[in-house]
């Protein structure tokens, strides 16, 4: 007996661990380690020109698990991306048909216990080596109420044309602090209002964890009050690390993939990811998203303050990640670098001269 309505799930990948091949269906989140004779037929049923696949014990179990699905079954999307970048976005989706529906009270009873066992968990920040620890002045919010919210929004623009020019330390120090310190002071009223246990921290910019898993590393370039170099803020302490490692115009254009509209910058911030802050409420690949979503909405708050400190900004998510898991003594860890934002003083222009000349 055959069975010709069967077809390979193309939400399913797979790898090799400990001599054993698993399958991973990226919508349920399933694992599954297959003998050779249910890879072989997942083989089959990915040719097309195959044969009509038997009727046997392979197929029914391969259909249970899901890694075969029958023709009338939902088609794949429509995908232009490569396969990389399709299995990121299948495994990052959440399906109703996997999440069963949740009353009040458990949604509640699910929150309180995650709060309580969070706060057991929480892994202290990551600090590179370091070579010296460095006190900054009490931060100055005041320069920020001199633009509006409008302006400042309507006035951030990308400027790819900066001038060697140096900014205060003073504004930076105050622009760490406003991204990344707690402005809303260290304890978070409305739990402690309810005895509930305190296990986040809030800042300008909220956090998929409500733990804060993003950190800045200041690249100083030219800037006043400070030795060119890379440093770890402490956004607890409000001090800066002195790394190891510098950076000059030359090395932070290649570290940034050559993107030579670099050169000049007064400073910069690299807003790094730890995974083990996200880990601590979601394993998956969905807190894999949230960490760039979390980046992201910090990287926002970064480019609208430096704005209203009449600064220049440029962003960039494009970087060597080798070369900066070197620089910022990260590599190895389970921090990354997701967003690199420059700082200084330009002539406001997004397109680069060089660009300009290369077109005339």
């Amino acid at each position: 007996m055959t069975n010709s309505k069967l077809q390979y799930n193309r939400n399913a990948f797979y790898y090799l661990k400990d001599g054993k091949v698993i399958a991973c269906n990226t919508l349920s989140q399933e694992y599954y380690e297959l003998e050779e004779d249910y890879f072989r037929r997942l083989l089959t049923a990915s040719n097309n020109n195959s044969h009509p696949l038997p009727n046997d014990n392979i197929n029914k179990e391969l259909l249970e698990g899901g890694l075969l699905l029958e023709d009338k079954s939902e088609p794949s999307i429509s995908w232009e991306g490569d396969p990389i970048s399709f299995f990121c976005h299948q495994g990052t989706r959440i399906l109703s048909q996997y999440t069963p529906k949740l009353s009040d009270e458990e949604v509640c009873s699910d929150f309180i216990s995650l709060s309580s066992s969070s706060a057991k968990e929480i892994p202290a920040r990551y600090i590179p080596e370091y070579s010296e620890r460095i006190p900054l002045q009490e931060p100055n919010l005041d320069y920020f109420n001199d633009s509006s919210l409008y302006n400042a929004a309507k006035n951030r623009k990308t400027c790819r044309n900066f001038e060697n020019k140096s900014v205060k330390i003073d504004l930076l120090n105050s622009l760490l602090y406003f991204c990344f310190g707690p402005i809303h002071g260290k304890l978070w009223e409305d739990f402690e209002q309810y005895n509930i246990p305190s296990y986040g921290l809030r800042r300008s910019s909220p956090s998929a964890t409500g733990l804060q898993g993003c950190d800045a590393y200041l690249v100083a370039l030219n800037v006043e009050g400070l030795e060119k170099g890379i440093y770890y803020y402490s956004s607890d302490e409000h001090y800066l690390y002195r790394l190891k490692n510098t950076l000059d115009d030359e090395s932070l254009i290649y570290t940034t993939n050559d993107q030579f509209w670099a050169k000049n910058l007064s400073a910069g911030i690299f807003i790094v990811n730890d995974m083990r802050r996200t880990w601590v409420k979601d394993k998956k690949a969905r807190g894999y998203l949230a960490a760039y979503l979390e980046a992201g909405h910090i990287s926002q708050t970064i480019l609208l303050a430096a704005t209203a400190l009449k600064l220049q900004t440029w962003l960039t998510g494009t970087f060597r990640d080798d070369v900066v898991d070197n620089l910022l003594q990260i590599k190895g860890s389970p921090c990354f670098a997701s967003v690199f934002v420059g700082l200084g003083y330009g002539d406001n222009g997004s397109i680069p001269k060089k660009f300009i000349e290369t077109i005339r």
